[in-house]
């Protein structure tokens, strides 16, 4: 579930500060003051979790996606008369997990060494090149997991400014380095994923992929309940088919209610 949400420099918002969740959160407001911008945010990162294309750092979308936000400099936060912004944006969530992730020991695969019910996430992108062409670049992440007893995390950061190479950063993980191993670091695939030359630098890299599989599965679970959006149809057939939602569109509706009286 989600726990909390900031934005910094996204659409209309400076800085939201931290938003807390609850199991139902309600945003009320005037026209154009960022209740759909909020949303967008989470949106723009599902639809990066699930895009093909793992060297994109934000999928913006287009026509058919469930967000589709332009260019990067329509993205981020300006005031009028004023040049984009040098900061780029910021986004930092959390989310509880149930069961809890449980990283296990490399030299006891039985044994749990650390365990979690919630993990944060922090990521800042930016624009290199031409404003209207440029590379979206991610200038770090990072995932927090802490419990009861400690607090570790994990994550890159960029080292120059073409974002060409990547150093890893990590604290309260005792990772295991591979001798005779040594080259540079691309960077992330997407914006939360490590690339291969991470994990292969380490013997016990387990907890790497744990945690980029968290984030996915909490996108996976994240459902966009908007209005039917598929122009209805005068005449509907049924195949038989039992459709998991309604679609992106609510195009299984039909199916979906029939289904359920089967």
């Amino acid at each position: 579930m989600l726990k909390s949400l900031r934005l910094k420099n996204f659409k209309c918002w400076r800085d939201t500060g931290e938003i807390e969740f609850g199991s139902i959160t309600g945003f009320f407001g005037t026209n154009s003051s960022g209740k759909t911008s909020i949303l967008q945010s989470l949106l723009l990162l599902k639809q990066t979790s699930k895009s093909t294309d793992t060297g994109q750092a934000l999928d913006f979308g287009n026509e058919d996606s469930l967000a589709y936000l332009g260019p990067f400099s329509d993205t981020v936060y300006t005031r009028p008369g004023e040049a984009q912004s040098d900061k780029g944006i910021g986004f930092s969530f959390s989310w509880s997990l149930l069961p809890a992730l449980e990283i296990k020991s490399f030299e006891a695969p039985e044994e749990t060494a650390f365990e979690t019910h919630e993990i944060n996430f922090d990521c800042t992108f930016n624009q290199v090149g031409n404003v209207s062409t440029g590379r979206i670049i991610v200038d770090e992440f990072k995932y927090t997991l802490k419990n009861e007893f400690t607090t570790r995390t994990l994550g890159m950061r960029k080292k120059n400014a073409n974002a060409t190479e990547y150093a890893f950063e990590q604290s309260g993980f005792d990772l295991q380095r591979i001798q005779g191993l040594s080259y540079e670091i691309p960077s992330p695939i997407k914006c939360y994923r490590f690339p291969q030359q991470v994990t292969s630098f380490y013997k016990n890299a387990g907890a790497l992929s744990e945690t980029e599989l968290s984030f996915e599965h909490f996108f996976e679970s994240l459902y966009y309940l908007a209005p039917i959006r598929d122009y209805p149809k005068k005449y509907y057939s049924w195949g038989g088919a039992r459709p998991l939602d309604v679609g992106m569109w609510g195009e299984a509706t039909v199916d979906a209610l029939l289904a359920s009286e089967a």
